[in-house]
């Protein structure tokens, strides 16, 4: 229990830390993913998350399992389960932080993956045994034992795996302001300034605004903004938000803003402050219906 519990903090950890995080420029450099949408870099930073840690698991020879009670006498749980449990985390945290891409996951293309990643570190003939573990713990007796692991989960002080169910506040909204192709990389001067001065703005109104940054290795340098900025949903349907959005869009031709509440996702082309209106208009039908009804 204490192994899988580890694995789900380590994932929220890891995820945050790589996606909405201080290592997201570095990964993105590495990945040569610069001139990539968000979405597209989402998406890749994931799954290279799925990848790297299936490839932990399979460092070790597979798990050979004769029989179904020989699953209760390891002493770690077997790499599918452990896996299981790990993408269930990191799909927790998906929808929480970045709704719609746990998609990135689906059945067919997690299976694709797995099966890579055990013939590129177990090789090809032991493909056999990884078929035969997913084979076990997909039986009757397999379920038994997933529903006791998490069973016992549930009860164990101060577990991550009820800690990380605690969800954002519900009436906040992010704003994401995406580039024109033709903008300077994220970490010029130019647009830093750009992405600093609507956040100055938008406090000079009093609204009540964060961001989340990079945190940056070399000593003395800037601390660039990512371009999500997150807003109390009361306070951003209003003119000066709307007015502060519409002057950043206006500054280059073919600027977006993606906006983000609870499981929804909206994208719009707004480069007008009509457009604009329009999506916090949205935003704002979507609290509507999401407030808790009072009955006399």
């Amino acid at each position: 229990m204490c192994e899988i519990d580890a694995d789900g903090y380590a994932a929220f950890l890891v995820l945050a830390d790589m996606i909405n995080g201080g290592s997201r420029l570095l990964v993105v450099d590495a990945l040569k993913l610069d001139a990539e949408p968000a979405n597209v870099q989402d998406e890749l930073l994931f799954l290279c998350f799925v990848v790297a840690a299936a490839s932990f698991f399979f460092v070790r020879g597979p798990v050979v399992l004769d029989g179904a009670p020989a699953v209760y006498r390891l002493t770690h749980p077997p790499q599918a389960v452990r896996m299981a449990f790990l993408i269930s985390f990191a799909v927790l945290w998906c929808t929480q932080f970045r709704p719609g891409l746990e998609a990135a996951v689906a059945e067919s293309r997690f299976q694709a993956i797995m099966d890579s990643v055990a013939a590129a570190t177990w090789g090809i003939e032991d493909l056999a045994d990884w078929g035969a573990q997913v084979k076990l713990l997909s039986s009757e007796c397999g379920t038994e034992y997933r529903d006791e692991i998490g069973r016992r989960l549930s009860v164990l002080p101060n577990t991550r795996f009820n800690s990380v169910r605690i969800s954002p506040p519900p009436l906040s909204v992010w704003l994401t302001l995406l580039p024109a192709p033709d903008d300077p990389a994220l970490c010029s001067p130019d647009y830093q300034r750009g992405l600093t001065e609507f956040a100055e703005s938008l406090k000079a109104h009093n609204v009540e605004v964060s961001s989340q940054v990079a945190l940056r290795e070399a000593v003395g340098s800037a601390v660039p903004y990512l371009g999500d900025f997150g807003v109390k949903l009361a306070v951003a349907i209003g003119p000066a938000l709307c007015a502060e959005v519409g002057a950043w869009l206006h500054a280059r031709y073919g600027r977006k803003v993606r906006l983000k509440i609870s499981e929804k996702e909206i994208e719009v082309d707004a480069q007008t402050i009509g457009q604009v209106e329009e999506l916090l208009r949205l935003a704002e039908e979507f609290r509507e219906r999401t407030l808790p009804k009072v009955i006399l």
